[in-house]
């Protein structure tokens, strides 16, 4: 039927459902669609019970998605070892992101010492303390981090991070122990 919004289905196993996003500014039914250049394109369609042809194409671009990933291959560190691990960041598209800030915050900071990251494939110039970087990053780019600390001889418990990218008005966070 016709609908005066717009609706986006949302795979996050805690809301895995269809969420109202901005409306149409014509509500439409039966109006072929299509993904042209990273946008949704809307043509034609009718109103009022298919009484009414529409002429109008409407363009729809969908926001920013980025996804981060954390993995250190290791369960257990002792007191002492060199703790290191990567984050990745994917940028699926369909638009460029600029400005966007990755962060990595250990929860158990006081377990760690000579704690240092670097950025790209192979890096070898790193930037001593905690992880807070503004990146851009292009569609269809994947950006890479890696972090290293070497676990206090004082140390106990679990070693617990929080590594997150916030972009246009959201983030996304992996958390690793």
């Amino acid at each position: 039927g016709v609908q005066a919004a717009t609706f986006e289905y949302d795979p996050d196993p805690g809301k895995n459902a269809w969420t109202t996003k901005a409306p149409m500014p014509i509500p439409r039914d039966q109006a072929p669609a299509a993904v042209l250049d990273g946008e949704i394109v809307v043509a034609g369609g009718s109103t009022n019970c298919h009484c009414m042809a529409r002429s109008e194409t409407e363009r729809y671009t969908p926001p920013p998605v980025l996804s981060i990933d954390k993995n250190d291959h290791v369960s257990v560190y002792r007191p002492g070892d060199i703790l290191t691990y990567t984050i990745t960041i994917k940028n699926p598209g369909p638009v460029s992101i600029a400005g966007a800030q990755v962060t990595d915050t250990p929860l158990s900071l006081a377990s760690l010492t000579d704690v240092t990251w670097c950025r790209g494939q192979g890096c070898t110039r790193t930037t001593p303390g905690l992880l807070n970087d503004t990146l851009d990053i292009a569609a269809g780019e994947t950006a890479l981090y890696t972090l290293r600390a070497r676990v206090r001889p004082e140390a106990t418990g679990d070693i617990i991070n929080d590594a997150c990218v916030q972009f246009s008005g959201n983030a996304v966070c992996s958390l690793l122990d």
